[in-house]
């Protein structure tokens, strides 16, 4: 707009906007920011992950010239802001609510590239199946309620032939109440695991001067969502002595019952930076780090190295982040339907799986492995993939702060 010399811009506005879009939503702004009459348009945060036109950002701004008529009323942003809807008893924002039905969506599609890769892999896929019908049913339950339109284009996952992976419905009624019931089927394939043994721990003093020594940072979306959805913080110690690799291996290895491979990753790299933390806890802890948004927003910690690719091709996305894979690191990678931690040791690629207690370790990474373990499949979305050297989290006070809404509280074990 600079180069045709316009001098205001105007923010279209919708229904269900983030608490943090709403100040800036269906205003005019100064695009210079010298007209005294309008804020500059700078304060919408263009080209950042949190701003105008980023991360799952539906608005988009327009030129606009003094006298026009304008879009929306005051009323008209306060009507839009303060919709709300109730679900199983309890009130959100509209955008609350629309967040709540992307989750159960990302679930459905989860589950359905879990039910391919362990047909593909000659496992029993059954459980997978009982789970998308049991996330499908609570899709139907959530709609239901909230009068928020459920869009099917969303569910769908990229197939050979199209068809997609059928759900096994439960007597498990869609009525108030059952949440609950639908987090709680077991994995019928995995073993259970042995508790978690004590290890000696710093005091809290001790502890709290070894975060306040790392590297500072500004808060990362994911934060904000955590501290915005009310996720309890559980506080945790560092190790005496730090544990070696096959001993942090042990202790998470299997520990999530709800499957979120990026909470483990995460309590992996936090372990290797010396703290005992544990995941086992679900909930809305596992809703919010399962975003892949929110697992982008990482890549702004400063001293973080890191790239994303966006595409709806996750073989694609595999094939041009690993390229980024250097000897001697580590990185979390997200592509697909699956986060692991990936290095390249003694010439070739391998993952951590850490989902199995069973089966925890490092796997060989080829190509074949990485199509049935990510799921590398073709979606209908454009989708974030992303991979982050681990040492600049390590060193991250934000990173480690982030941990008090995984870590599970002391004293419980799987």
């Amino acid at each position: 707009m600079r180069g045709i010399r316009l001098r205001l811009s105007r923010n279209n506005a919708h229904i269900g906007a983030r608490p943090s879009h709403e100040d800036w939503q269906g205003q005019i702004f100064s695009i210079s920011g010298n007209n005294k009459k309008y804020r500059p348009f700078s304060v919408c945060g263009l080209g950042t992950a949190d701003g105008i036109c980023g991360i799952n950002c539906r608005h988009s701004y327009y030129p606009y010239f003094e006298g026009m008529e304008k879009h929306y009323t005051q009323d008209d942003l306060d009507e839009m802001n303060k919709q709300t809807v109730t679900y199983n008893g309890q009130k959100m924002t509209r955008y609350e609510g629309e967040e709540k039905l992307r989750y159960i969506e990302r679930n459905i599609r989860a589950y359905k590239r879990r039910a391919l890769t362990q047909e593909a892999v000659g496992v029993d896929s059954t459980a997978a199946h009982v789970k998308i019908g049991e996330w499908q049913a609570r899709a139907r339950d959530f709609t239901k309620q909230t009068g928020i339109q459920r869009d099917r284009a969303r569910e769908f996952i990229g197939t050979i032939d199209g068809k997609q992976p059928k759900g096994i419905f439960t007597n498990i009624s869609e009525t108030k109440g059952n949440t609950t019931k639908l987090n709680e089927t077991p994995n019928i394939t995995e073993l259970k695991r042995p508790p978690i043994k004590a290890l000696p721990l710093k005091t809290r003093q001790e502890t709290d001067a070894i975060i306040n020594t790392l590297e500072d940072s500004p808060e990362t979306l994911v934060h904000k969502k955590l501290e915005l959805k009310g996720v309890e913080k559980v506080s945790f110690l560092a190790y005496v002595k730090q544990p070696t690799e096959t001993e942090i291996i042990e202790r998470i290895a299997g520990t999530d019952r709800d499957g979120n491979c990026a909470t483990l990753a995460h309590t992996y790299i936090a372990n290797k930076a010396g703290f005992n933390i544990t995941d086992f806890r679900g909930g809305t802890s596992r809703e919010v780090f399962s975003d892949r948004d929110n697992m982008a927003s990482l890549s702004a910690i400063k001293g973080v190295k890191s790239r994303q690719y966006r595409t709806n091709n996750p073989l694609e996305a595999y094939r041009e982040l690993i390229k980024e894979i250097k000897p001697g690191k580590e990185y979390e990678l997200t592509v697909g339907g699956h986060t692991s931690i990936v290095r390249f040791n003694k010439g070739e690629l391998e993952y951590l799986e850490l989902q199995s207690y069973e089966h925890r370790g490092w796997e060989k990474l080829t190509e074949e492995s990485a199509k049935r373990r990510f799921a590398l499949r073709i979606v209908d979305s454009i989708e974030n993939n992303i991979i982050i050297e681990i040492d600049g989290l390590i060193k991250s006070r934000e990173f480690i702060q982030l941990m008090y809404y995984i870590n599970t509280a002391t004293g419980v074990s799987p």
